[in-house]
């Protein structure tokens, strides 16, 4: 069951992970400054963080079914839950979690968990919309959006101690 609801997922990373070291190797050439290996390092964690979520929330699955809406807080977690259901609401909670772990890491900006709390809700609304906006056969749910924020947030907290009082540095600006 797992397999047959993330299986595309695995070997398109795989398939993808050359791709982005190449590019990594080619921002690491263009900038030629003390330390870059380590904003290059955490730009590469970005894109193998973001590819994944980019392909699970945008694919459209199904046979070109409508997008089903479900608004009602709490319809999903505290329903009726079958095995599908529960992959859904686990796969939602872990969705963005390595963005919240790496994204503080690698913008000083957002350091703060009140700021990764906000961007991670802006992100979360922003997938349930875009699902909502395409023709890609998804629930839009506010579950959905509440999970991947939540797991975002728990992310940034797993390695708020990294950067909690981590001066920023310069070569780390965006």
């Amino acid at each position: 069951m797992l397999w047959r609801l993330f299986g595309d997922v695995l070997p398109l990373t795989l398939f993808a992970l050359p791709v982005v070291i190449v590019l990594a190797c080619a921002l690491a050439a263009l900038r030629r400054r003390r330390g870059a290996w380590r904003l290059i390092v955490a730009d590469v964690l970005v894109m193998m963080a973001a590819l994944p979520v980019a392909y699970l929330v945008f694919v459209p699955v199904g046979g070109g079914e409508r997008t089903s809406v479900s608004l009602i807080p709490g319809a999903d977690l505290f329903g009726a839950y079958d095995e599908i259901t529960v992959w859904r609401l686990v796969g939602n909670l872990f969705l963005l979690m390595p963005l919240g772990m790496i994204a503080p890491l690698r913008w000083r900006w957002l350091r703060s968990m009140k700021r990764v709390a906000l961007s991670s809700a802006c992100v979360a609304v922003g997938i349930e919309l875009g699902q909502w906006l395409l023709p890609v056969g998804r629930v839009v749910a506010f579950d959905d959006a509440l999970l991947n924020f939540t797991g975002a947030t728990l992310g940034a907290a797993v390695t708020w101690a990294w950067w909690r009082d981590r001066a920023p540095a310069r070569h780390m600006e965006v």
